[in-house]
């Protein structure tokens, strides 16, 4: 009798092989002939699929390979997987992704910062310039976007520093030698793991090295290898969790694997920090926010799959072709001539034959595939969620009950709170040591974005009140221009030049007072900033010698 063999067993599917005892072929030689096997093969991937381990030894089940990969965004419990889930979200799914970019390029356009004089913040404008803050923060807003919290690394140095800019700065040329950043850096959040306690923000931050990894920093951080002086400044030394934390680091990254947490380094606190969204002290990592539209995802995928299903079903249709009917039904060898002729003629487009010959074409029904109005619901539901909209009853964002105006309003203001919660951070974490460590700098750095609102919509209202505030007096001239994004520095310096080489090019030519009023907003006969524009149904003047003064005497009379 032929013995059977079990060669490999997942999550309950058995494939057995079948050897017969009298043939002499190996166990290795019969395995490698089922395994080139086409469709075996194929079974085997597909099986593996859904119990491999990943290089951390996470249980990766969830995630089909196929070719519709059913389970791809099925919410993990292990918030390392929400991670890879919300990464693969924000580079394949088409609103999620446009939204981390349009939100990005309207949160930051340009960066300075403010101290009350003018040679430190020449000063602090070259020290942003050479950390690449404007880069930095961006990257600091994706990371937030996808995994609700970001890791960040600074490396220090001394630089001295030049002040530039122009008239009376560039003629001073002062100079000061500082201890500063170089560079800063983001860590893979899936590389870093807070540890202990997390009240009063006593947590410390630890590095997950992999086995290749670890000897190397260890050197580095015991003075073996002193050629890589960024481990040795970021790294203090090696941490060694207790049983208890332990099982709770295992259980918060979703591993059991053996040595996964052998190689932990421990950040230096002075040069790597982390910003997340809104945290509770007890938590260890920020609830990841796209986690509430991972279902929402799913049935999307879903959706496109049934579509590519149908799709993939009309070109490759099926083609019947029937001969006979009731009253008179096809012979044996009609229908063996018949499918000899189509086999035949099956390239060429002209079939011959009688009244009883019936052809018909087997497609799926496509009058909903690609409908928008299926896709609409789920789109409008994950703009509404991760643009910050509030989702009141039946409506969202995209509804024909929406207020576009008032949702932008609120969108801007999501972006300029979350934006507002980085600046501070970077206040605190950045420019407030920079400023500690060096006595040179005399006043305390403020960031400051530009523009300072975000603005989705123009509201002349708003305008015309920030004009009515200057001119008044109660609004600086420089925090005017920065509303309309122009900064008054480089505004003066212009003003300057057109002073000295284009006023007289470009003087103004004379213009008559209906002119002038309908340049101003009004028209003939009044209107605008025109002094006519205040006297009721102006009279026309009597004759062209007639000045203003003489218009409004007649008026007045």
């Amino acid at each position: 009798m032929p013995e059977e063999e079990q060669w490999f067993s997942t999550d309950g599917l058995n494939v057995t092989m079948v050897k017969d005892p009298d043939v002499e072929v190996s166990d290795a030689e019969l395995r490698e002939a089922f395994r080139s096997h086409p469709e075996l093969a194929a079974l085997e991937n597909w099986v593996a699929s859904f119990s491999a381990l990943d290089q951390h030894g996470l249980n990766r089940s969830r995630r089909s390979t196929g070719i519709f990969e059913r389970d791809r965004y099925v919410n993990p419990v292990g918030v390392w997987d929400q991670f890879r889930v919300a990464r693969d979200a924000s580079l394949n799914d088409d609103i999620v992704s446009g939204l981390l970019e349009a939100t990005e390029s309207l949160a930051f356009n340009k960066i300075r910062v403010e101290c009350g004089d003018e040679d430190e913040e020449n000063v602090w404008d070259q020290i942003l310039r050479d950390i690449k803050l404007d880069l930095r923060i961006r990257e600091i807003w994706r990371d937030l976007y996808i995994y609700s919290q970001s890791y960040v690394a600074s490396f220090w140095r001394t630089k001295q520093y030049r002040v530039e800019g122009f008239g009376d700065q560039r003629r001073r040329r002062k100079t000061m030698r500082l201890n500063v950043p170089s560079d800063l850096t983001l860590l893979d959040p899936l590389k870093v793991l807070p540890v202990g306690d997390f009240l009063f923000d006593r947590e410390r931050l630890v590095y997950v090295a992999n086995k290749a990894e670890g000897p190397k920093i260890a050197d580095a951080v015991a003075g073996r290898n002193t050629t890589d002086q960024v481990i040795a400044q970021l790294i203090v030394g090696k941490y060694v969790p207790d049983t208890t934390e332990l099982g709770l680091l295992q259980e918060a990254v979703g591993t059991a694997e053996r040595g996964f947490f052998d190689n932990l380094f421990e950040l230096n606190p002075q040069l790597v920090w982390r910003h997340t969204l809104t945290r509770s002290a007890y938590e260890r990592f920020a609830p990841v926010h796209m986690q509430s539209i991972f279902e929402l995802l799913d049935l999307k995928h879903q959706l496109r799959q049934n579509d590519r299903a149908h799709l993939l079903g009309a070109t490759n249709f099926i083609v019947v072709v029937k001969k006979g009917s009731d009253a008179h039904p096809a012979t044996s060898g009609e229908i063996s001539n018949l499918q000899n002729n189509v086999r035949m003629v099956a390239r060429t487009p002209v079939i011959v034959g009688d009244h009883r010959l019936d052809i018909e074409i087997v497609t799926p029904n496509l009058d909903t595939t690609l409908d928008p109005k299926r896709y609409n619901n789920l789109d409008s539901r994950i703009t509404a969620r991760l643009a910050q909209i509030l989702h009141i009853g039946g409506f969202s964002a995209g509804a024909s009950g929406d207020d576009s105006l008032k949702l932008t309003r609120v969108i801007a203001r999501g972006i300029e709170s979350r934006r507002q919660m980085i600046k501070q951070q970077l206040e605190r974490k950045v420019l407030d040591p920079i400023f500690e460590m060096n006595d040179e700098l005399k006043f305390r750095p403020k960031l400051e974005f530009t523009p300072r609102n975000v603005a989705l919509d123009f509201d002349p209202n708003f305008l015309q009140t920030i004009r009515e505030l200057y001119q008044s007096g109660d609004l600086s001239r420089e925090t005017m221009l920065g509303i309309v994004d122009h900064d008054q520095e480089e505004e003066a310096h212009r003003r300057e030049v057109e002073a000295e080489q284009y006023d007289d090019i470009f003087e103004p030519r004379e213009q008559t007072q209906g002119q002038q009023g309908a340049r101003l907003g009004g028209n003939q006969n009044g209107g605008g900033d025109n002094p006519d524009s205040r006297v009721s149904n102006p009279k026309p003047r009597r004759n062209d010698n007639d000045t203003p003064e003489d218009d409004r005497r007649d008026n007045k009379e």
